[in-house]
Parts: structure tokens; sequence; C-alpha cells
């Protein structure tokens, strides 16, 4: 009989420590797929094929990419230059874009490009805590009107949306990881790269005007004064050269030791598109 009661009592326990084992396994899955959703939306967790990654060989990567010219120690890739302005004047990044797109032979205005690119200016305030958008998911503004900006994968998307609704069989890849000779290593390669730093390569600002914390984490966010979207097209021994959008004429060239600080600042950023 005493044993008896000693086993219901074993089997019980073990009943009860199954269930609730269940339980918070349940809720543990639960909250791990909420924690991935919200990272995929933020950036932390990116499409793999839309990640440029260091095990991909730059040769392959530049199939369908003329040689650049060459001389004197320069590489220079001959980007058009696609002014921003007046139409978008917090709109670098679609320029920027729309000038790589042009230069590879895509026949796109930067008015009809921008249609491709989501916005949200919605911020709201609680408890004198401001929230707003994920600049991972969309610009952060109005391009056409006033605004911040969006990063890389908000450009990686609208690209590749264009392409497919257009029949291109082109791909847009966020750059990453990325050192200074991988850039060379593109440039010399024939490719291109819209890269993120600032207006003519300035220090960057933190007033806390630019801050909110993002609706999708929860982090603490503040946009850089001076942001700005360009597209890498050359280099020498002392400078890099640009496709800059900001009211340029023609090719510009910025310190390197300018840009890379900069750009490093600002999370290594950078788009390319494979041809093939």
């Amino acid at each position: 009989m005493k044993n008896a009661f000693l086993l219901t009592v074993l089997g019980f326990t073990l009943i009860v420590s199954l269930v609730s084992f269940h339980l918070a396994w349940e809720s543990y899955s639960e909250e791990r797929e909420a924690e991935l959703r919200i990272k995929e939306i933020s950036g932390e967790i990116r499409p793999r094929e839309f990640v440029f990654l260091k095990e991909n060989d730059i040769l392959e990567i530049s199939k369908g990419y003329d040689s650049p010219s060459g001389f004197f120690g320069t590489t220079k890739i001959n980007v058009p230059v696609v002014n921003q302005y007046p139409e978008l004047p917090v709109g670098c990044e679609i320029a920027a874009a729309t000038a790589y797109m042009n230069y590879i032979g895509v026949d796109v205005d930067k008015m009809e490009f921008r249609e491709y690119i989501s916005d949200s200016y919605k911020f709201t305030y609680k408890d004198g805590v401001r929230k707003g958008p994920d600049p991972y998911r969309v610009f952060v503004g109005n391009p056409e009107k006033n605004g911040f900006g969006c990063y890389d994968m908000v450009i990686v998307r609208a690209m590749n949306k264009y392409f497919e609704e257009n029949g291109y069989t082109y791909t847009a890849m966020k750059v990453e990881d990325a050192t200074q000779t991988d850039l060379e290593g593109m440039l010399d390669a024939g490719v291109p790269i819209v890269v993120w730093a600032s207006l003519d390569m300035r220090p960057f600002e933190y007033p806390d005007s630019n801050k909110w914390v993002l609706e999708t984490t929860g982090e603490e966010f503040c946009w850089p004064k001076n942001s700005h979207a360009l597209v890498l097209c050359g280099y020498d021994d002392k400078d890099y050269y640009f496709s800059d959008s900001n009211d340029k004429d023609e090719i510009v060239k910025y310190k390197k030791s300018d840009f890379l600080d900069r750009w490093e600042e600002f999370g290594s950023q950078g788009v390319i598109i494979l041809l093939s």
C-alpha cells in the first residue's frame, strides 16, 4: 500500500514536471520567435542571399561589370551623377541608388524609384519617451520634404522589388564586414558601391532632436546629423572618388581617412548589385 502511494506521488510529480516543462518550452519558443521576428525587421538578421559576406569571391561578384579605367595609380568607374535636388532634398539614398542603376543600364528616374521606398514620419510620445520608425525598415521622414533617411536594407529591398517588377535579373545585396581592402578590391573589379557617410565627409553630430526609441525593438537610437549616401566609384593613393548627389556636377573626391572614419562610424553600410 505504501509503495503504491509512493508510486502515485512520483507519477503525479513526473506529470506536473512534464507539463511545466512543456509550458515553459512553449513560452520560450514563442518569445524566441518574437525576438527573431523583431531582429529580422530591424536588420540584425537579413536574408543571406541579399548579404555580401567575406566568403564571396570578388571576381565572382564582378561578373558582367566593365573593367574600370586606370591611369597613374587611379582606379575610376564612370558612374553618372544624379542630383537629389530639388525634388528629393533629403533623399540622397534614393539618388545614389538611381545613379548606380543608371550606370548598369537600368533606365529609371529618381522619382520613379522613389515610389519603391516606403516612408514613415510617425512619432509617438508617452511618459516623456519618443518612439519612432526603424530606418532598417522604412525611410524615416518624407524624402520629398524633410526627415532623416534610411539604412542599407531599405535600399536593397526597394532595388530588388524594382528589378523583379521590371524584368531585370539583377540582385541588390548588402555589403557586410567589408574592409578597406574589400572596398578597393571591388572597385578594381569594376563594381561601384552605394555607401553611407556624411556631407562632404564632415564629422557627425548627435543632437537630442535626432534621438528616439525604435518602435520595433525598443532600442535607443540617434540618427547622425550630416549623414549622406553616395556612390563610391574610384580611388587613388590618397582619395576616394564618389558620385555625390549633393548638388555636385561631376565626380568628386574626399580624403580616404575622412571617408573611412565616417563610413565606419555609420556602421560600414553599403549596397552592391549582382548582374549575374
